[in-house]
């Protein structure tokens, strides 16, 4: 009894913690469509993303109440786009294992990182990148598959 009790209060709290204002995600082609952002998505631009905006604000995502329950680990990649007041736009899901299990966390998050434009970037030039949110959790049932899917190593302390 406790233990339905003690989730059912979690449940509540997770829920009314959840903002309306979040950055909502969209498929790739409508990230992509319309906007005047400088592409650094590729592998060897990836680095640059320093000198136009630098994160000034960043938040973690919260783990899942049912993926820690089902020691469940995994990750969430990111299409974003920076506009020109720092903030995160478009944000749309390249990859996530499992698949839909953090997206929404990890979107949240994402809708509360701020940046701030590097000294190079005088001009506020929008940018487009990916950002990759990793999940684990000790005694993972998933952690082999996980490390596959995420390219990501889990090591113990």
């Amino acid at each position: 009894m406790k233990k339905i009790v003690c989730i059912s209060v979690l449940s509540v709290l997770l829920i009314g913690c959840k903002a309306n204002d979040s950055v909502q995600s969209t498929d790739h082609a409508a990230a992509l469509a319309g906007l005047n952002y400088l592409n650094l998505t590729a592998e060897d631009k990836k680095d640059l993303l320093d000198e136009y905006w630098i994160a000034e604000k960043k938040q973690e995502p919260r783990y899942p109440l049912d993926a820690a329950f089902n020691q469940l680990s995994g990750c969430v990649d990111m299409l974003v786009g920076i506009d020109k007041d720092g903030k995160a736009t478009a944000v749309s899901i390249i990859t996530s294992f499992p698949k839909g299990i953090f997206d929404a966390n990890a979107i949240e998050a994402l809708s509360h990182w701020q940046w701030v434009a590097s000294a190079k970037n005088s001009a506020k030039q929008p940018v487009l990148t990916s950002i990759k949110f990793d999940f684990t959790v000790s005694g993972s049932k998933n952690l082999t598959k996980a490390e596959q899917q995420c390219d990501y190593v889990h090591t113990v302390d």
